[in-house]
């Protein structure tokens, strides 16, 4: 079967995640139905600036989907951990 993640990657379409963008990944592939950014920040000692910035790396690499309830943006993971792990 298959890795398109990984073909995605070789082919420059998808980027590899930083070490701290990876521990971000952890968990959010712990929350299939979606997390967040306030349970992912309650996770992490960064400084808020750091995991906001952190976060926003990860969509724009398009590993996430996000979308915004009230005042909280939800993060659902676009790719699954063992394809990425895989990779």
């Amino acid at each position: 079967m298959k890795n398109l993640t990984k073909e995605r990657i070789e082919k420059g379409e998808l980027k590899r995640l930083s070490h701290m963008e990876l521990q971000f990944m952890r968990l959010i592939w712990q929350h299939p139905e979606g997390i967040s950014s306030e349970k992912i920040y309650e996770h992490f000692p960064q400084p808020r600036g750091t995991k906001s910035t952190v976060l926003y790396n990860i969509s724009e690499k398009g590993y996430v989907d996000q979308s915004q309830k009230g005042l909280h943006h939800y993060y659902r993971a676009r790719i699954r951990e063992a394809e990425y792990d895989q990779a």
